[in-house]
This record gives C-alpha cells, sequence and structure tokens, in this order.
C-alpha cells in the first residue's frame, strides 16, 4: 500500500483517484505557519497568496492534526507513479522531497 501523512487542503482534496483508509491523528514536533506565498493556486505574481506550510516545533505540546491516507492499495507502478507525480505537480512551488 501507499501512505502519505496528510495536512490542510490534501485532507479536504486529495490527489485525483487516491482513496483508501483515512485515520486522523497528528504528528508532534511540528506547527503551521503561514510563511510562504504562492502564485500557483492562490495570488498573483504581483500579489502573491499566503499558503500554510509545516515547521519543526520543539515546544512541549507542539502538535498539527492530520490523516494517514491509504492513497494507493495497488503494486501498480504506474498507478503509483501518476499519484507521485499528481502531488508534485500541485505541490511544485513549495514542496520537496
Amino acid at each position: 500500500a501507499m501512505q502519505l501523512w496528510v495536512s490542510d487542503s490534501l485532507v479536504w482534496k486529495p490527489p485525483a483517484g487516491a482513496g483508501g483508509t483515512r485515520v486522523f491523528g497528528y504528528i508532534e514536533g511540528i506547527k503551521r505557519v503561514w510563511h510562504q506565498s504562492s502564485t500557483d493556486q492562490r495570488g498573483t505574481p504581483e500579489y502573491p497568496g499566503s499558503v500554510v506550510t509545516l515547521e519543526k516545533d520543539d515546544r512541549p505540546g507542539a502538535r498539527v492534526w492530520g490523516v494517514a491516507a491509504v492513497l494507493s492499495q495497488s503494486d501498480d507502478q504506474g498507478e503509483r507513479a501518476r499519484i507521485v507525480a499528481d502531488l508534485d505537480y500541485r505541490e511544485k512551488q513549495y514542496d520537496t522531497r
């Protein structure tokens, strides 16, 4: 199975064709911040829109809630590659793997 921990927009709008089990929970040691701008999903080049990103947070009790999602039960490498390509395109301006 192909699994991914997701937060924010990926919770309510998963990659196209993704489905399967979803378990709600949190990851400790991170926080949500509005420290990034985007012109591909929000805003324009002249007026970039704000987007949430995640940062390390060493404070006790710091956590971000999200979903552990099974994106694919298939062992089909083509399907997995399509899901990863969709995520890479969607998160292109502000995500690295």
